[in-house]
């Protein structure tokens, strides 16, 4: 399970699931440069925290594309791990996928959001 992220940007899933997403393509560049900012930022997926401060750094519009990023990769990556599960590693399975959920929510893309939390 821990290749699932790897940190290089030059392998990391989350460009190949944008890539080859069912996105048009100026979709498909704003995600990625806003993925490619924050791994150039020495951003890790694998960090909620670090994720919620690089976006408040963001417009409300660079927000929304991260937050849709994040989300597009991570739903993809829960896919992955579900599809991995055997009775001997559920747990691991389980942790797993609630990371990457807590990764999902990270991101407030809107300025109501982030006052209310």
């Amino acid at each position: 399970m821990k290749n699932l992220a790897p940190l290089s940007h030059k392998l990391h899933d989350a460009i190949h699931i944008i890539d080859i997403a069912n996105l048009s393509d100026g979709t498909k560049q704003k995600y990625r440069r806003i993925v490619l900012r924050y791994l150039d930022d020495s951003g890790h997926f694998n960090n909620p925290d670090q994720l919620a401060r690089f976006a408040t750094t963001l417009p409300a519009s660079g927000r929304a594309h991260l937050k849709a990023a994040i989300r597009l990769w991570s739903t993809a990556m829960i896919e992955r791990v579900k599809s991995s599960a055997t009775p001997e590693n559920v747990a691991t399975v389980q942790v797993t996928i609630y990371r990457f959920e807590a990764l999902q929510t990270a991101v407030f893309a809107s300025t109501k959001s982030l006052m209310e939390s």
